[in-house]
């Protein structure tokens, strides 16, 4: 009994020194919690400090072998062979890891030429607090690289604008209509870049690329946008926007507004890119145009946002390559930051889509 009395004030003196220390180390914690919790889990995630330089973070999940670069490969020109290049919520490389998204952006602007890189789309969140001029920084100076390098168009989401209480001020600021000045391309701008539309030709192909970003005044916002496809009806429309798929690839509240009013009406319509829920996912809408029970068009509606994987993502994002040799786009997912590719599995991050409905049928 003697031993144990003896024995008791020193673990209790250890106990106290303990906590003290862990109290101390508390007192530097700097993290923050996402004010916006996900649509579907409605769980807000630590997320890391904004106040702190950013460390060069080392990898922290290695992948088979069969996923390293190795299996890229250039792309050839001569047979009308070019990619664009999608990338979605950036928001954490824009608070925590800066040099993520800097690593995407400089391999896009050096493999230019051996990828065809044509395009650039950005499907929203590039910030994760809007309210942080910081933020801001990290990504204007990851997409200044490629200012006049590479068009490219953003939708705003709503960690840009907020989510209930909506406001482009900062968003504008950053990526409105004046940042554009150096584009070569025909661009129309709604309310200064709350949505906007760009002319792309490559290849044989011309497209006419919107983007409609956070909550807009919808009824207004949708009639531009109509009124454009309307008078472009031999362009090939892809529309990115932020929120459009659930993360089990079902159409959200948004999706399925903006599928009805804008997807189904116009038939120039094949693609709608978005991101917002945390996952990879596809869903194919076959449409009859003209009522006759065939199907006219197939519309590819994707999602990718891998920002709940490590890192806020580690820096993958999607190459959409256009062969018009055999009339088919390949996606394929690759992180310049990691120099690998697939994110979650091959089955998920590689397929090939028929875009034969895409070209004017011989003798047209």
């Amino acid at each position: 009994m003697q031993l144990h009395k003896r024995r008791f004030p020193v673990l209790a003196w250890m106990v106290a020194l303990c906590l003290l220390f862990g109290l101390l180390g508390c007192a530097d914690h700097t993290g923050i919690y996402d004010e916006t919790a996900d649509a579907n889990s409605g769980v807000s995630r630590e997320i890391p400090p904004v106040n702190q330089p950013s460390p060069v973070h080392a990898p922290t999940k290695s992948l088979p072998d069969d996923h390293r670069s190795k299996e890229k490969k250039p792309v050839n020109s001569e047979d009308n062979t070019y990619t664009f290049v999608w990338m979605s919520d950036t928001q954490l490389y824009s608070q925590a890891y800066p040099e993520i998204y800097l690593s995407m952006t400089q391999w896009i602007q050096e493999n230019l030429s051996s990828y065809n890189l044509c395009y650039v789309f950005h499907t929203g969140d590039v910030i994760n607090k809007r309210t942080r001029p910081e933020q801001w920084a990290h990504a204007d100076a990851a997409m200044g690289i490629l200012d006049g390098v590479i068009p490219y168009s953003i939708a705003a989401g709503n960690h840009d604008v907020g989510r209930k209480k909506t406001s482009y001020e900062y968003f504008l600021h950053s990526f409105g209509e004046e940042r554009f000045a150096f584009n070569t391309n025909k661009v129309l701008f709604y309310r200064g870049g709350e949505a906007r539309a760009e002319w792309l030709d490559v290849g044989t192909l011309q497209f006419l690329i919107i983007a409609m970003g956070w909550n807009p005044k919808p009824d207004e916002t949708i009639a531009w946008i109509n009124e454009l496809l309307q008078e472009n009806p031999n362009r090939i429309a892809i529309l990115i926007t932020h929120n459009y798929l659930q993360a089990d690839g079902s159409l959200s509240a948004n999706g399925s507004l903006l599928y009805h009013r804008i997807v189904l009406p116009h038939p120039n319509l094949r693609m709608v890119l978005c991101g917002h829920n945390h996952n990879a996912v596809q869903n194919t809408a076959e449409i009859d145009d003209n009522g006759d029970e065939v199907v006219d068009r197939r519309v590819y509606q994707l999602l990718a946002d891998y920002q709940e994987t490590e890192n806020g993502g580690n820096g993958f994002m999607r190459l959409l390559t256009i062969s018009e040799q055999t009339k088919e786009l390949r996606v394929t997912t690759y992180s310049p930051y990691l120099d690998q590719y697939h994110c979650f599995d091959p089955q998920t991050d590689a397929f090939t889509l028929s875009i034969a409905d895409w070209f004017p049928a011989a003798g047209s």
